[in-house]
């Protein structure tokens, strides 16, 4: 159980720590005023005398705190943030003989002679959330998060005045332990005093435990609320909900499955102070979907990339930097990005249409805001500092609604939007035809025009000069981009200079 107080914090102890160097300066003065008046007694007398630092630390006093400044204090509400652990749970982890199970990231290790009702408990958990909801249970939701953070990250000093966030969680029918752990894991390793508000979107969810239940239980937790559609929106149209009811500048959006670590905002909000036109996304680490173990990796990672078919691709850092890396530690440019955690300014995330509402339910939408984002004049960054486990679930939820097509008619939308000459590239890998229904881009298409966006030929030659282009099928082994799924046709370099840290 953790306890944490509501009210800013942060501004009285820098008030309290103001008050204590204006009267360390008051006494150094005094201090220096006594040494003058010694060395002119030791003049007159001829007798050494040093002043004792000491003596100026002990006069040092305890801020005096006035009777009205306690009554304040008192006044505070305190949240409890509760390990979220059932009594059914304690009782399994005490038949498995764990002691505190999953604590600092560690892997949830079951022994292989499990009584039938467990595993029932990990089948059913696995059947309607994708992942080993059984383990999840028997974990603290306040579980600690190792800080993997490099060196310079742990100790990079940050402004204080940076902007506040409206952080966006949507959600359908999550798993309960899932989703409080990835609030608590906010509210516990965020500054109070930077967070406006935590909007839990709920995408017309079914669950019992995601109603009124849910309601009652954030009432304990600091600055948080529930946002509920009437209908199954999709979490592209859910996420456009939240920033139309989100009070804040800066919008952070974070999955439902997600760990977030130590000192994860503020890199993020000092990079968005200055620059009002960028996206920036924070480093990925992996949540383990059986043994909830999370990953140590402390490597830069990859930045986002993106295949033909208009999949999210890995790009290694190095791969793309080439001869003139930056420090491991720096933002670094990233043609596309992937959508466990990302944040941007929420007045030009509405100047440049926000998600493409007329998308289904889920996919693509992370590839076509990063095309925007760089066509449209703005510009998408990786943030190494910003660190967040994601836990990738066998399966989420309904993929696709009765009217549309799913994955691919997203997908779609997103190549007859942007790619322009390029398009062949994409129906040659994904089924050229006639009958494909994508519906209406005419809007997407007007906010192209409207911003005088750039053509995908100069996001090609600009942003990702080393993304592969198919030709004709001669060697596929010629490939050296690093892609998540393998292109059938032959891929070939554009030998040209990398310019995407320069735009």
């Amino acid at each position: 159980m953790i306890t944490i107080k509501s009210s800013m914090i942060g501004e009285q102890l820098r008030k309290e720590n103001f008050f204590m160097r204006t009267k360390i300066e008051s006494l150094l003065m005094q201090g220096l005023q006594k040494r003058e008046k010694s060395i002119k007694e030791i003049k007159k007398d001829e007798i050494a005398a040093e002043l004792n630092l000491n003596d100026v630390e002990n006069m040092i006093e305890e801020p005096e705190i006035m009777e009205d400044e306690l009554n304040e204090e008192s006044s505070k509400e305190i949240f409890v943030l509760d390990d979220g652990i059932t009594e059914e749970a304690k009782n399994y982890i005490k038949i498995l003989n764990l002691t505190n199970p999953g604590a600092n990231g560690e892997a949830v290790i079951l022994p292989s002679n499990l009584p039938p009702e467990i595993k029932k408990k990990i089948d059913e958990g696995y059947e309607t959330y994708g992942f080993n909801a059984f383990v999840s249970s028997l974990i603290s939701l306040n579980r600690d998060f190792p800080d993997i953070r490099s060196d310079y990250c742990k100790t990079k000093v940050y402004r204080k005045d940076l902007p506040k966030a409206s952080v966006i969680i949507p959600f359908h029918d999550d798993d309960w332990s899932l989703l409080m752990r990835t609030v608590h894991s906010i509210i516990r390793y965020s500054p109070p005093e930077l967070i406006e508000e935590i909007i839990l979107v709920d995408d017309y969810s079914q669950r019992e435990h995601l109603k009124d239940h849910l309601d009652e239980y954030v009432k304990k937790l600091p600055k948080v609320k529930v946002v509920r559609s009437h209908q199954r929106l999709g979490i592209v149209a859910n996420r456009v909900l939240a920033a139309r009811n989100a009070l804040a500048p800066i919008l952070v959006y974070v999955d439902s499955h997600v760990e977030c670590g130590p000192g994860w905002l503020e890199p993020i909000l000092d990079r968005l102070k200055d620059n009002e036109n960028l996206l920036v996304w924070g480093k990925i680490s992996v949540i383990d979907d059986d043994t909830l173990f999370l990953s140590l990796d402390n490597k830069t990672g990859g930045i986002g990339g993106f295949t033909w078919s208009m999949d999210f691709s890995w790009i290694d850092v190095k791969f793309y930097e080439g001869d003139n890396p930056t420090p491991t530690y720096e933002p670094k440019a990233s043609p596309t990005f992937m959508g466990p955690t990302y944040a941007l300014w929420r007045h030009w995330f509405e100047k440049i249409g926000y998600f493409d509402t007329d998308m289904d339910i889920w996919g693509g939408e992370d590839v076509e805001l990063g095309f925007r984002m760089w066509m449209c004049h703005g510009r998408v960054e990786m943030i190494p500092c910003a660190v967040v486990a994601h836990m990738y679930r066998g399966h989420t939820y309904t993929m696709h609604s009765e009217d549309k097509g799913g994955y691919r008619w997203n997908t779609d939308r997103i190549a007859e939007t942007w790619l322009g000459e390029y398009l062949r590239y994409y129906y040659r890998l994904v089924g050229d035809t006639k009958n494909r229904n994508f519906g209406d881009i005419s809007e997407r298409l007007a906010i192209k025009k409207k911003l005088k966006c750039h053509d995908f030929k100069w996001f090609i030659e600009n942003v990702h000069p080393k993304q592969t282009i198919p030709e004709k099928i001669r060697d596929p082994t010629t490939t050296t981009a690093i892609q998540m799924k393998p292109q059938k046709d032959e891929e070939k370099i554009i030998d040209k200079k990398n310019n995407l840290n320069k735009i």
